[in-house]
């Protein structure tokens, strides 16, 4: 029995696909799952190169503002002295809403140095003194408001009232919001006295 030339290409066709899909099935299939398994695993390790690019990124701002607080810090120390003065003002200004019906929300101080004299002058004229500016927000009502201020006037520093401002909102109706502004002024070169 002999075949023909087309039985022959036939089986030729035949086998070749069946050595053709043995190669894809047995080689080719899991190479490929091999090559999606490291792509995804690309795809993890950039991302984790990326979220740690971000977080060096943000410790180095947060060093940044570290050391610009730092120095805020250092130059409030300086200002303030000793600050046992604008310490005690911060006491007494927050404790005297405590004894009217004041409620206290916030208090924001703001300190600066004030020189005074003449260059080269020795005593008091030289004196340096700290301005304490303090920003107070307080809730109560417009009759609390007169005493409080009253109460203000008779400690025992120097103290200016700035600015005042009055608000009226519906979240804390009968009392009134109010911005108070109020500066204060220390001596804080005691050595310049001595």
């Amino acid at each position: 029995m002999k075949l023909k030339r087309r039985e022959k290409i036939l089986i030729y066709i035949g086998a070749m696909v069946i050595v053709s899909w043995g190669l894809f099935h047995y080689l080719y299939t899991p190479k490929l799952k091999e090559a999606k398994r490291l792509k995804q695993e690309i795809a993890l390790v950039e991302q984790s190169i990326q979220t740690n690019l971000e977080i060096i990124q943000n410790s180095k701002l947060l060093e940044m503002e570290i050391e610009q607080l730092q120095k805020e810090l250092a130059s409030l120390r300086s200002i303030m002295g000793g600050g046992r003065q604008i310490f005690q003002v911060l006491e007494q200004l927050g404790r005297e809403p405590s004894k009217t019906d004041i409620k206290l929300v916030s208090i924001m101080p703001k300190a600066e140095e004030i020189k005074l004299g003449s260059p080269g002058a020795i005593g008091p004229s030289q004196a340096v003194y700290t301005k304490l500016s303090i920003d107070m927000r307080l809730e109560c009502q417009f009759k609390a408001l007169g005493p409080y201020l009253e109460c203000l006037e008779t400690l025992p520093m120097l103290i200016a009232i700035d600015k005042v401002q009055i608000d009226r909102k519906d979240e804390i109706y009968p009392n009134l919001a109010v911005n108070l502004v109020v500066d204060t002024y220390t001596l804080s070169n005691l050595d310049v006295l001595d």
